[in-house]
């Protein structure tokens, strides 16, 4: 049975990239709402998300899970920065420690995704 290849496997970093970009920018969208059930939302969420991005990085580049690990704190800076930008342009929230916040989700992203791989290298 000839199977065509899927682009996850021809093109890994695109989708780990795109994993740790949709995580923190789709929960960034989502927080103002999930703010109101309790403050810790938001934060269990994202921390999940990175948890889950680091995952599917190691998944897919399980020879590189250091690399993979990366590739998502890169997709994390990317969509921060960008929800930083957007949100303010189309009706959405203004941001005074916007620099503040960037170094904080990105460092948040890499202490999620490099504990994942380094359990990752260490099995």
């Amino acid at each position: 049975m000839n199977q065509e290849p899927s682009m996850a496997k021809e093109n890994p970093e695109f989708f780990i990239f795109l994993a740790g970009f949709a995580s923190v920018f789709l929960v960034s969208l989502l927080s103002p709402f999930l703010i109101d059930i309790a403050p810790i939302v938001p934060f269990v969420l994202v921390t999940g998300a990175f948890i889950a991005s680091g995952i599917i990085g190691c998944v897919l580049i399980p020879q590189q899970p250091y690399r993979a690990a990366r590739i998502v704190v890169g997709g994390a800076f990317i969509g921060i920065t960008l929800h930083i930008i957007l949100v303010p342009k189309i009706g959405g929230f203004e941001r005074n420690l916007f620099p503040l916040e960037i170094a904080t989700i990105t460092l948040w992203a890499a202490i999620c995704a490099f504990t994942v791989a380094k359990i990752k290298a260490s099995t």
